[in-house]
């Protein structure tokens, strides 16, 4: 356990020290809590932008308490990595009886980059991976109240997780009456509670049963609406969700993966753990076909779930190795150890350094700074990229262009994956002076359009890296602010923008560019 958490914490200092821009939209959530405004993104307009609950909460204390929160969920990423490769080595141990396939596990975890990095964006990430393998482990180990704690924890940090809680009472329930009547109160009782209180918190609130920022993605119930039941397979298995998945699966465990069905098949007595461990994954596989994927590097939808993969994986392999028809054939049973030796490392060496966070150095926090002391009367801001452009200009109103803070889009707007929601008529309805984003795929028809073009002019500087575009309204304060702030600055009109290269793909051709945030 020593080795593998030190490898692990080497493994994410060597990354670039990058805090994804969605971290920074929990951060104006708790700078809000701690300034009085209660927990909202714009003050006194109550939305649920976020889908982390608890990780708001902690990152509010550290705020009240004069820590950096990019500096506190750093740490806390880490301190959630090391506990999540710890606690995959004593599950390992207990499926399998074997150190080997335990320091196997441990330092195959600690060398992927994968799952270092997602667990350093500052984001819940591995926060929440730890707590849903305690609770695994927990309830293999039948400790039902404490598996039921730690299922509930979980749940406050991302919704899945009291899908996580309701998958170990199905396991349960599998076992027929071998479960005692003490044991469902036990793993019932502490999540419920956990789920009525939230509930009753996001009611009285908010005044809605999800989070506003789950809506705002439901990208796939949207268009399995649209569509008749003959097309709903390629709706749910859609293409942008199973490359994702594809592209993890080979990051992570490659080839191997196959053998994560082995315990499945040949629990030999351990059939509560490989029952659970399979159906996490296949769930956490299923978030990622509902979210049709995502733009971020690191694969953070599915990191939390990849420790209890790569367990899997190994216990199959040692069940391999154990069966009876290897174990009469010395020279099969060596072929296999080699053979299974050079795969696990042919998938660390694949996974190594690959979907890392990019380092950049996007202007969000200067174009804030110019935000929060501009002299514009009654300033509106618009954008979809969200999180430092209101984190470090917290008393600015922003219309949340994804919908994921922004009520009326994230149920009337059109899907946009794996983003959120998308309605520029309202956005302009409400004549935001500035409106940013870092793409013009979702413009390329909008562009030409007569109302956009008459009030607003597009702002581009060639030292904004990553790119961003800033629509400003003509003759507006903000606009001779910003002038004045970027001299270089290029003004187009929003028509001359089509067929201009653009992050995340060129207008008229939808290339994909890899974006760094």
């Amino acid at each position: 356990m020593v080795a593998a958490g030190s490898l692990a914490t080497w493994h994410t200092v060597s990354l670039p020290p990058i805090v994804v821009d969605d971290a920074f939209i929990s951060y104006r959530y708790a700078w809000n809590l701690v300034a009085g405004h209660g927990l909202v993104f714009n003050i006194d307009e109550y939305v649920e932008g976020y889908s982390n609950f608890l990780w708001v909460l902690l990152t509010a204390g550290a705020l009240r308490g004069g820590l950096d929160p990019v500096f506190f969920t750093r740490v806390l990423g880490w301190i959630a990595l090391v506990g999540t490769v710890c606690t995959a080595i004593g599950l390992a141990w207990r499926v399998t009886r074997s150190r080997i396939a335990a320091a196997t596990v441990g330092l195959w975890l600690a060398s992927s980059t994968a799952l270092c990095a997602s667990a350093v964006l500052g984001l819940e990430t591995a926060g929440f991976g730890v707590l849903i393998l305690a609770g695994a482990t927990l309830f293999i180990r039948r400790r039902p109240m404490l598996a039921s704690i730690a299922f509930g924890l979980a749940a406050l940090t991302r919704p899945e997780g009291f899908a996580l809680w309701l998958l170990a009472l199905f396991v349960q329930a599998l076992e027929g009456r071998r479960a005692r009547k003490s044991d469902w109160l036990r793993l019932v009782g502490p999540c419920l509670a956990m789920l009525v209180g939230l509930l009753a918190f996001r009611l009285s609130y908010y005044g809605s049963w999800t989070p506003n920022s789950v809506v705002a993605k439901a990208a796939l119930l949207t268009r399995l609406a649209a569509e008749d039941w003959t097309g709903w397979a390629g709706v749910v298995f859609n293409r942008a969700g199973l490359e994702y998945i594809e592209r993890f699966v080979f990051a992570t465990v490659g080839p191997l993966a196959i053998v994560a069905l082995v315990p499945l098949l040949r629990p030999n007595g351990r059939r509560r753990a490989a029952r659970y461990l399979s159906g996490a994954v296949a769930l956490g596989f299923s978030v990622a076909l509902y979210n049709h994927g995502d733009w971020m590097t690191a694969f953070r939808l599915l990191t939390p779930y990849q420790a209890m993969l790569t367990v899997l994986v190994v216990w199959g392999a040692t069940s391999i190795l154990r069966g009876r028809l290897v174990r009469q054939r010395p020279v099969l049973a060596g072929g296999l150890r080699v053979g299974f030796v050079s795969l696990v490392l042919m998938a660390v060496s694949l996974g190594w350094q690959r979907e890392m966070p990019e380092r950049g150095s996007p202007p969000d926090r200067e174009l804030a700074a110019l935000l929060r002391y501009s002299n514009q009367a009654g300033l509106l801001a618009a954008t979809d990229v969200l999180g430092r452009l209101g984190y470090y200009a917290p008393e600015v109103p922003i219309v949340d262009m994804a919908g994921l803070t922004d009520a009326y889009i994230a149920r009337h707007g059109r899907p946009k994956p794996t983003f959120g929601k998308w309605d520029l008529d309202y956005t302009l309805s409400r004549r935001p002076h500035l409106i940013m984003t870092n793409t013009l795929n979702s413009w390329r028809d909008d562009l030409p359009r007569a109302d956009l073009n008459a009030e607003y002019i597009c702002l581009i500087d060639p030292s904004w890296r990553p790119a961003r575009y800033v629509f400003v309204r003509k003759g507006s304060v903000i606009e001779q602010e910003l002038l004045r702030a970027y001299p270089n600055v290029r003004r187009l009109a929003p028509r001359e923008l089509v067929g201009v290269a653009v992050a995340y793909g060129a207008v008229g051709t939808g290339k994909r560019i890899r974006l760094t945030q």
